[in-house]
């Protein structure tokens, strides 16, 4: 099963019409790497998520520091970190 994180990305890019090759252009990351953090076989770097959410931000309108937290949270979730 998905840990939380790859699922929260993946409903995240679905619900608001991203696709892999859009995602990476905008990042400037590859699509397989993307693609291997999505499906969990890999984890990125605190810059590649940073790229990531920024990305995001321009491609939704999103507020970049509300992606940022949601991931983190997530993240944390994955992690079992209790604060």
């Amino acid at each position: 099963m998905k840990k939380d994180t790859e699922l929260r990305w993946q409903i995240l890019m679905k619900t608001r019409g991203i696709n892999i090759g859009e995602l990476a252009k905008t990042a400037g990351i590859s699509s397989s790497q993307i693609s291997n953090w999505l499906n969990g076989h890999s984890r990125p770097s605190a810059v590649s998520v940073i790229k990531l959410c920024k990305a995001i931000s321009k491609m939704t309108g999103r507020d970049y520091e509300r992606i940022l937290l949601s991931l983190m949270y997530a993240i944390e979730l994955d992690a079992e970190v209790k604060i």
